[in-house]
């Protein structure tokens, strides 16, 4: 999938590369003995979402479910920007509308394209 140029731009990449293989949120060498990696980012989830609902951030409404709602936000902005909806779909791992969406791919330069519609955060 590609990344946003914004996103390379404030440094994703470098930072992945700095992990050195690991993944890019979460420590496996901080485990308890699990094995089940879906633990490291339930707790990584937890953290994001209690750093929105801080002060810094400042998101206190308890209604909102923050980490769920980047997908809300990136769904509006798709449609404000006019994403067309199959890559949208494909982006958030949704299944197509239509049996039809299943059909071809995706190609990496339709994605890119698509995704530089949304602009840079200021």
């Amino acid at each position: 999938m590609p990344l946003h140029e914004d996103l390379k731009r404030q440094g994703l990449l470098k930072y992945k590369e700095s992990r050195n293989g690991r993944p890019p949120f979460y420590d496996p060498g901080r485990s308890r003995g699990g094995r089940d990696a879906g633990k490291h980012c339930r707790k990584t989830g937890e953290r994001l979402g209690a750093w929105i609902g801080s002060e810094e951030v400042g998101v206190t409404d308890e209604k909102v479910a923050p980490n769920h709602g980047w997908r809300h936000r990136f769904s509006s902005l798709a449609r404000h920007v006019g994403m067309h909806i199959d890559v949208q779909n494909i982006i958030q791992g949704h299944a197509g509308e239509k049996v039809a969406s299943d059909y071809g791919d995706a190609w990496i330069e339709t994605a890119y394209r698509e995704i530089m519609k949304i602009p840079r955060y200021e």
